[in-house]
């Protein structure tokens, strides 16, 4: 797994309110969370990964928003080579996305879909194997970027059959919320 700093642009990483009622001025550093892969859930539209984002800091601090997700695999020189659609569509859910202050030792999650392909989808789908999930954070000052390894799966490169989750605080599942 890698986490890295990137160039700026869009929105996402924001400042706010902690489960506990406290505050959190600080917008997460990627060189202060570790990304890891929480587990998959077989579900009976497909598969979910839990990916977690635990703050190894010794500070509370904030994401919000549904990440940036891409499917790819890491090349040669660590680069990366997208496999698949340009980014997962949003998979909306009642409290993911709002802001999630994560304390010191503490994790936050966001889910990741892959729909199974159905006979109309199969018809259209052009597969293709990937092996690492990229969730991407963005404020209008820097980009925070992490890199998760899974287990290898197939996507389809047109339409696309991934979707992505808010972050939310903890690792509450998400086709049961």
């Amino acid at each position: 797994m890698v986490a890295s700093l990137v160039a700026p642009q869009g929105v996402g990483l924001q400042l706010g309110g902690d489960v506990t009622g406290a505050t959190s001025s600080v917008a997460c550093q990627t060189s202060w969370i570790t990304p890891k892969l929480g587990g998959d859930i077989p579900s009976s539209t497909g598969k979910w990964y839990r990916l977690e984002l635990i703050n190894h800091s010794k500070l509370s601090c904030s994401l919000s928003g549904t990440p940036i997700a891409r499917t790819g695999f890491i090349s040669s020189g660590l680069r990366w080579v997208n496999v698949g659609p340009p980014r997962a569509g949003n998979a909306y859910v009642a409290g993911r996305g709002e802001t999630a202050v994560i304390g010191p030792g503490k994790i936050a999650s966001v889910y990741f879909g892959i729909s199974a392909v159905s006979k109309e989808l199969g018809s259209f789908c052009v597969p293709r194997y990937f092996h690492n999930i990229q969730l991407t954070f963005s404020t209008l000052t820097r980009r925070a970027r992490f890199d998760f390894t899974v287990p290898r799966q197939i996507v389809c490169t047109n339409p696309s059959n991934i979707s992505v989750t808010g972050i939310a605080s903890g690792t509450k599942y998400y086709p049961n919320e």
